[in-house]
């Protein structure tokens, strides 16, 4: 990616231009796709895609709760790291919690919806939220290291995979399933890079971990005592 002269006398222009760009390029992908997109699927399917995306964004702030921001407060890796294993322990909880939830009660959540058609997409969302809050966490780990350019790059490579795999599937005639299945391709791309670029900077390394920290954060967590995280952005 390579930048303009004036981008480049200012470091944090920079910084900000690169993670545009990533975010911009990706959001052209899906404009130039929209037209091809938009008649190889049904109104409808439509419809329920937007219910299901509602339901998914409102579940992946929930699951989270936000403390992939406190990521970035600590002065040190040491004290960083721990927050990345505990934000996944978050995230591995939650959706095995909404799992169990839409295995039992489905029907009744596609109706409270006032959607039928999205119950058997249902079971798909704890996958989705899995992979969509493990993204946050990647990314804000990366910001932390600043490596605006491997989060660029990957937001492309996310919105270029549900692309082309909406458009092919969607020539098979596959309905609100090409809609799913593409979402999670971007998805699981996205965080398979992210994934990879975190490992490269040592994110998951147990030597740069504080446990007691993370015993101390887990125990915060249940008494409701580490909300000075939740509330940042």
């Amino acid at each position: 990616m390579k930048l303009p002269a004036f981008v480049k006398r200012s470091e944090f222009i920079q910084n900000v231009f690169v993670l545009m760009s990533g975010t911009a390029i990706a959001t052209v992908i899906a404009l130039f796709a929209s037209p091809i997109v938009s008649r190889l699927y049904t109104p409808e399917s439509f419809g329920v895609l937007a219910i299901y995306m509602t339901t998914l964004n409102m579940l992946s702030v929930v699951s989270i709760g936000r403390y992939q921001h406190a990521v970035l407060l600590p002065k040190n890796d040491k004290e960083s790291t721990p927050i990345v294993y505990l934000c996944f322990i978050i995230i591995s909880t939650f959706s095995i919690v909404s799992c169990v939830v839409v295995i039992f009660f489905n029907k009744h959540i596609s109706l409270l919806l006032n959607s039928p058609q999205l119950r058997v997409w249902l079971y798909t969302i704890p996958f989705a939220l899995f992979f969509t809050s493990s993204m946050q966490v990647f990314i804000s780990w990366l910001l932390r290291k600043k490596r605006y350019r491997s989060i660029a790059y990957c937001r492309i490579y996310s919105a270029a995979s549900s692309s082309i795999s909406k458009i092919s599937i969607g020539f098979l005639g596959a309905g609100m399933a090409g809609h799913v299945i593409s979402l999670l391709i971007g998805y699981i791309v996205g965080t398979v890079g992210l994934l990879w670029n975190s490992w490269n900077t040592r994110a998951f390394d147990k030597t740069n971990i504080n446990f007691s920290l993370l015993k101390k954060m887990q125990l915060n967590i249940r008494t409701s005592h580490f909300s000075q995280f939740q509330g940042i952005g």
